[in-house]
């Protein structure tokens, strides 16, 4: 399943792996050399880590009801973060993706997205909005 991440309304994470199954926890941005989704949000989460990960992330822990508990920005490979017993969620997004618009304290909202949308269909119409989409058949 995918979402997508509302901040204070404007959409600022579109078309994020929830990850909610122990595979999906497991895996998420590990052995990869570059992102492969745009953010990855974990459910159940309280703490992380990012062992064999080969690029820095930008960590954000929500609570049931997406509040931000903690922002952690640049964290580095081979690092755990503390465990944090309020939180319920993290979503780790690369790095400079969101250049410090999200602080603790705030709301985040998180809508899921519509059946079928794809991670390749979101970055076609991110660069060039003004042409309509024709479906994937690949």
């Amino acid at each position: 399943m995918r979402v997508h991440i509302r901040h204070q309304g404007k959409l600022v994470l579109s078309d994020v792996i929830f990850a909610n199954t122990f595979w999906s926890r497991l895996c998420g941005y590990m052995f990869r050399k570059t992102p492969h989704a745009s953010a990855i949000l974990f459910e159940p989460a309280n703490a992380m880590q990012t062992t064999f990960m080969h690029f820095d992330l930008d960590i954000i822990f929500l609570t049931r009801d997406n509040e931000v508990v903690k922002v952690l920005r640049n964290v580095r490979p081979w690092r755990h973060t503390w465990f944090y017993p309020k939180v319920r969620k993290a979503l780790e997004i690369p790095s400079g993706t969101l250049k410090g618009e999200i602080r603790e304290g705030e709301k985040l909202e998180v809508d899921q997205c519509p059946v079928g949308a794809s991670m390749r269909s979101s970055r076609k119409n991110a660069a060039n909005s003004e042409r309509p989409e024709s479906p994937d058949f690949e």
